[in-house]
């Protein structure tokens, strides 16, 4: 029995005598297999592209969350520290709320200086627009100097006891 058929690649009317038969050639065949063996490995490309897209929000996601993880408990010391009265995260706090235009400022400023000169075994030469930290007024004559000058001017130095 004869099959008339239209070959899908070369679009050519062709006559066999097997049903199965789909292509009018061998080389419409080959044709046919190279261009499933390219929507093949278009196929597994995209795959393989999704795939990595999805490791990349993944990973950004917990990047994110572990950041995020981080600050909080970050933000969870500072408030502790804050808390128990830590000269440095008061400072850190006072000039994030208030600037450095405030008395707490100065007065925990030289506080700190004072601190760390104390804990390394030295003697602090931090003088700002011309007064020490050691200076009984400090934070007040400071102030008034800043008020007169329009800015500061910090002089740092430290020397051995």
């Amino acid at each position: 029995m004869k099959y008339k058929k239209i070959c899908p690649i070369c679009g050519a009317h062709f006559e066999t005598n097997n049903d199965q038969t789909v292509y009018c050639g061998h080389s419409c065949k080959v044709e046919a297999k190279r261009a499933r063996d390219r929507e093949y490995q278009r196929n597994k490309r995209e795959q393989a592209s999704e795939s990595r897209r999805q490791y990349r929000e993944e990973y950004e996601r917990a990047r994110l969350s572990e950041i995020a993880e981080r600050d909080r408990k970050s933000k969870e010391d500072f408030e502790r520290r804050c808390a128990e009265g830590d000269v440095r995260a008061l400072l850190i706090r006072e000039k994030a709320q208030h600037g450095n235009s405030t008395r707490r400022y100065w007065e925990l400023f030289a506080q700190c200086v004072i601190d760390d000169a104390e804990r390394i075994g030295t003697v602090s030469r931090v003088v700002v627009n011309g007064i020490s930290v050691y200076d009984d007024c400090f934070a007040d004559a400071v102030l008034e100097s800043i008020e007169e000058r329009g800015h500061i001017v910090a002089e740092l130095g430290r020397k051995s006891k």
